[in-house]
This record gives C-alpha cells, structure tokens and sequence, in this order.
C-alpha cells in the first residue's frame, strides 16, 4: 500500500522574501528537477490530492490564503520540488522534499561511499534512510582534528544535499581538504544551507594543486543560499574562489551570517574573475553580517580579483557588521577592488538596476584597487572606514560609485605612510562619481565625511560625466580633513571637488555640484576645480559653494571655483556662492589666462549669494549704469521683494574709494539707486 510522509508542519505558512505573509501567493509542486507537475495529498494514505489551480500557463498550483497557509497539510508520495512564487508568478524559492521509501533509499549495508555515515560500521535500511531523508545531514565520519584529508568525504555530502535543498550540518572542528567539496559546475537546481554546530574551520592543504573553487552552488533554477557560521575557511593561497552562488533565473535568497574567510588565491587556473564570495543572479534578496575577508590575490592570469561580488541583485541586499583586507592583484594591474555591489537590468549599459542596496558598519583596509565599487543607482551607505598604509595602489578611486547614485552618510578615509613610503598611487583619490545613468536622474549625496591623511592626494572628489547621462546632482556636505603625522599644508594638489567641463558641455543632461561646510587646510587650491573647457557650458552647469573654511594659507589661487588647467568657465547656468571663509570668491579675473571674463544677470543671481567679479572682464545684464569699466565689485542678494523672480534686493559694493557713489541698490531689479 502507498504510504506518504509529512515532510513539514501542520498549517504550513509560507511567507515573501521580505518576511511578510505570502497572502495570494502559489504554491506549485514539481517533479525533481523539473518543471513537471507532481501531485502531493493532504492524507498520509496518499488518498486525497490537494486542490490545484490552473495558471493559464499549463501549470497548476496550490493556493495560499491570506494567512499564508495551504488548506491542508502537505504529504508527499514521492520526492518533491516545493516551488514558492508570487502571484504574478516571479519564483521566490525552490525547496525539495524526500520521502524515506522513495527511490534515493539505499538498502542497509556498511557506510562506504554514503553520505555522513561511517565507512566500517553496518547500518540498517532504516538508519539509513533516516540519515538521508531527516531535515538535514549531519556530517559523520570526517576527521575534526585538521589532519586527515576529509574532501571526499565533504563533497559527497555537499553533492547529495545541495540538489536537494538540504541542509548540511557541519559539528564543530577542523577540517583538511584538498579540492573543491562540491560540484563547480552547473546544475539544474538545488541550494546551499549549511549550520555550524559550533566553530567549524575548513583549511586547504598547502600541499595541494592549485583549482579555481571551493564551495559552490550554480543552478539553472532559482536557488538560495544560508550560512550559519561561525565558519572560517582558509584557502591556504590554493584555491581562486572561497564561496560560490549563482543562478541563471529569478527569485531566491542569501542569507550569510558569521562567515571568515582567508588566502584565497587564483594561482593560473582560470581566466575569469576570482573572489572570497562571490554572488550572482537576480536575487530577491541578499544579508551578508560579520563578514570577514583577508586576503584575495591573483598571479597573472584572468580579469578582476575582488573580496566580495555581488551582481545582478533584483531585490535589497543588506551588508553589515563587516570587514574586508588586502585585496591583491600580485603580478597583474586590473581590479583589485574590496567589494563591489551590482544590480539588474534587462536595458542598456547605463541604464537604472532594480533594487537597493544598504551598506552598515563596513570596514575596509588596504586593497590594491577600489575599496568600494557599485554599479547601482541606490546605494545607502551608513558607516564606511577605509584605511590604507601597506599595499602600493593602482591608479584609480578608492570608493566608486558608477551609477551616478549614492546617498553617503560616515565616509572615514585614513591614509598612512608605511614608514615613509607614500603607497598611494600619483593619481589615486578618494571618491568618484560617476554621472552616467541614461534612464534616471544621477543623485549622489556625500555627508559627515572625515577625511584624516599624513599624504596628499589629487583631490577628494571627482566627477565623472557621461555624454549620454540625464541630468546629474552631486552634494558633498560636512567635510572635516584632518592631518595626520607630518602632514602641512593642502591635503590635495589640484582641488576638492573636480570635474571636467567638456564632458559636462558633451553631455545630454545638466549638472549641479554643491559643496558645503568643508573644514581643513586647502592652501592654494580652488575649492571646486575643472579641467577642459572650450565649449559652453552655460546651459548645462551649476554650483552651489557654501559655508566652507579653510584654514590654510590663502594666495591667489584659493578660489571657490578654478581651473585645474586649461581655460576659465565665463559663465555658467546657475551659481551660488557665500560664506566660504579662506576662499577668494572672485568668480574670474583672478589668475589670468584665457576666458577669465565672467557674465551674468542680476535677476536670475538667488537669494543669498555673495561673491566679487572683476568689472574689466566682466559682462552683466541688468546690472546698474555707473559701476564703470575697472575696478572690482562686490554683489549682495538680500531678499526678495515680491513674488517674482524680478524683484529682488540687491546691493552692488564697487570697490573704488575715490568714487563719490560707491554702494548701488535695488529692489525692482531694473531700477537701481545710488548710496552716498
């Protein structure tokens, strides 16, 4: 007689990937493996089939009630896929359910080759089928003292359970290994679950071949991923990837949680990208917490080594409570990045990614490239140290967003001699804004950043504009520089905040920079600096340069806005200028060369602004009649007077003391009168 078993809870509930109750979501249930439908009942006779529901699709499926439950429990006859999906059919999960008289049981006999079991001892047929068939595997058999060679042993284990969805319970201990302990390849589904029992350590042997990845599951269908450390594995420089999850569908969680991993190193066995973890795949969800990598390196050979990948995100992913250290590329100049975070997009390069990802308390020390990359227009980052002091960097920004997109509050950045070598490559900086998202508006917000140095760098930001980009908003907002050491004078050689004024003019949208309250020594250098004008930018750029002090020596290259190099911007959209102490708010003229004449129209200036120009190189509209050809001038807008742009009160200082009429005011924005 055909007997079933209960392979969950009465009133199964079943909930979204965000922890809410799957009210109205399907329940569909698969033939192993596959897509085809397979009957499960609500009696353990096997008598009574659930009630299904056609999809329109050719699938059927069982429905969840508003409580997220099923009408009645679910008993299976055979092994069975459990595939979760939303009501628009979008897969959140795939989980597998076996049954103790299925196929996969294996008739009494001694423990070799079978999974967790000892390969002397004799088993009943119903000891081990309740090995194979409980809620998980517990691992049995291995060696915990980190002396024997336990990777067949482990990759047996992992090759049963992680097909099936089920979990892997490792009991405390070290263990040896030589070689992957799983399959690395693809497979058609399954997923990894793994609960330490305990502090569990897995170490390659230094002694071994050198092979690409450790841990991995790579699946066509959906998968999910969870990790209960604490789990260290150290890769002992042998292996190029420590953990590996991916698949090729939607849906799906990871969920990592007190993972460590260390020496991990592509030594010439693989082309492609290596990392301590890598995770890919259009996942509904991601939380990696205590998290720590040291040491990612590569010799020769492949693309990019990065401590952390996580790509094509479709849903939140959360990274907290975390460390990431030396991250390497030995013999090889390409990405060497601490972490990089990504995200989905069915459009073109450029185009937004869905989802967001947060980022809490994350440290990150002494990688060769990037600290921190994302290709993601939502990013909230919530606590950021980067220090760096031991590892020469390559030629790049230290945090990148390339997605025009960031919203930044706590950004440390500590930078240390070793010894006295300066590791910091010539043209390393701090933070690079990317302005290239062709499908959104680019928004970077930059607050409560501490920058603390004993070495000077090119500048502290830089933007980037893409020809194809919408319109562009950066705000840096709270900088406190600190020097460390025998760090004097300007913490950067060039400028602050940098962009390039042909890529701004180049580009299809417009772009606003604001700067605000940026405490430290700056010296000589402008506040906001540019590079390679020769094409108008009067319809495409504005700034807003507010509250700033430095405290350095001011000379006459202590401007709030300057060129780097090349000509001076003559106009510009909009501007804003107040208030920025230790700053010559001269909007041109100061400095000399090509283009230094500035042009503007009074009734457009905003409520607020305050700035000198030169009235020899100048060229205003609507400005007042008697201020002469020579000279400067000093500009006050005070208020509004009216509910139009027109009328606002201005006040016109020339700074002339031989003139009988020095001071002009306004209130109409036409008719300006004279103050002896």
């Amino acid at each position: 007689m055909t007997t079933a078993t209960l392979p969950g809870v009465f009133n199964a509930q079943f909930f979204t990937s965000t922890g809410d109750l799957a009210s109205g979501y399907r329940l569909y249930t698969y033939a192993p493996g596959t897509t085809t439908h397979q009957t499960i009942y609500t009696d353990s006779a096997a008598s009574v089939a659930h009630t299904y529901v056609s999809d329109g699709a050719g699938g059927q499926y069982i429905a969840i009630n508003s409580r997220g439950e099923i009408a009645a429990p679910p008993f299976i006859s055979a092994s069975t896929d459990f595939c979760l999906k939303t009501a628009a059919g979008a897969t959140v999960w795939t989980r597998r359910a076996t049954t103790q008289d299925s196929a996969e049981t294996i008739a009494g006999s001694t423990g070799a080759g079978l999974v967790g079991l000892s390969a002397t001892a004799t088993y009943s047929s119903a000891t081990v089928g309740a090995e194979l068939h409980g809620i998980g595997r517990v691992l049995q058999g291995a060696d915990p003292t980190g002396l024997t060679d336990n990777t067949t042993i482990l990759k047996t284990l992992f090759d049963y359970c992680i097909p099936r969805g089920i979990p892997v319970i490792l009991p405390s201990g070290s263990y040896l290994v030589s070689g992957e302990i799983s399959t690395t390849t693809l497979i058609a589904a399954g997923s990894l679950f793994i609960e330490c029992q305990g502090p569990v350590t897995i170490t390659v042997n230094s002694a071994s071949t050198a092979f690409l990845t450790l841990l991995s599951c790579y699946t066509t269908a959906s998968n999910s991923c969870r990790i209960r450390g604490p789990l260290t594995i150290n890769g002992n420089n042998k292996v190029g990837n420590g953990i590996y999850v991916r698949h090729a569908s939607t849906g799906g969680e990871v969920d990592m949680d007190g993972v460590t991993i260390t020496n991990i190193k592509n030594v010439n066995v693989g082309a492609s990208e290596n990392q301590a973890i890598l995770i890919s795949g259009r996942y509904a969800k991601i939380d990696l917490s205590d998290i720590s990598i040291d040491t990612v390196n590569r010799s020769g050979v492949g693309t990019a080594t990065k401590g952390i990948t996580c790509d094509l995100l479709e849903g939140v992913g959360t990274v907290r409570n975390s460390k990431i250290a030396r991250v390497l590329s030995t013999g090889f100049t390409g990405d060497a990045d601490g972490i990089y975070l990504g995200g989905y997009t069915a459009g073109a390069a450029y185009s937004q990614r869905s989802g967001r990802w947060e980022v809490h308390n994350l440290q990150i020390e002494d990688c060769q490239g990037r600290s921190f990359k994302a290709q993601h227009q939502n990013v909230d980052v919530r606590g950021l140290r980067i220090i760096r002091q031991y590892q020469a960097t390559f030629d790049l920004a230290d945090v990148d967003f390339q997605l025009g997109g960031g919203d930044v509050s706590g950004l440390e950045f500590v930078y240390l001699k070793d010894g006295s070598t300066n590791n910091l490559h010539a043209n390393f900086y701090p933070i690079a804004v990317q302005q290239q998202c062709t499908d959104r508006v680019n928004r970077c917000n930059l607050r409560n950043i501490l920058f603390r140095s004993e070495v000077q760098v090119l500048r502290l930001c830089n933007i980037i504009v893409g020809a194809s980009a919408l319109d562009g908003v950066t705000n840096m907002d709270n900088v406190e520089l600190q020097p460390l050491g025998a760090m004097s004078g300007s913490h950067f050689s060039r400028c602050v905040m940098e962009f390039d004024a042909g890529q701004v003019a180049a580009s299809t949208g417009k772009t606003h920079i604001r700067v605000a309250n940026v405490r430290g020594d700056v010296s000589s250098k402008p506040l906001l600096g540019h590079v390679a004008y020769g094409s108008s930018v009067a319809t495409k750029l504005s700034w807003e340069l507010v509250d700033n002090n430095n405290t350095g020596t001011v000379g006459n290259a202590s401007k709030v806005v300057g060129a780097v190099s090349g000509s001076a911007i003559p106009s510009v959209l909009q501007f804003m200028c107040r208030d920025n102490t230790g700053y010559i708010d001269m909007m041109a003229g100061l400095g000399g060369g090509a283009g230094t004449g500035w042009a503007f129209n009074y009734r457009t200036l905003p409520v607020g602004c305050r700035f000198h120009y030169d009235l020899g190189s100048g060229s205003t509209t609507n400005g007042p009649g008697s201020l002469g050809s020579s000279g400067l001038a000093f500009v006050e807008v005070l208020g509004h007077a009216y509910d139009t742009s027109a009328y606002k009160t201005v006040r016109v200082t020339k700074d002339d003391a031989n003139a009988a009429n020095t001071v002009f005011y306004t209130c109409t924005g036409a008719n300006w009168g004279a103050i002896k």
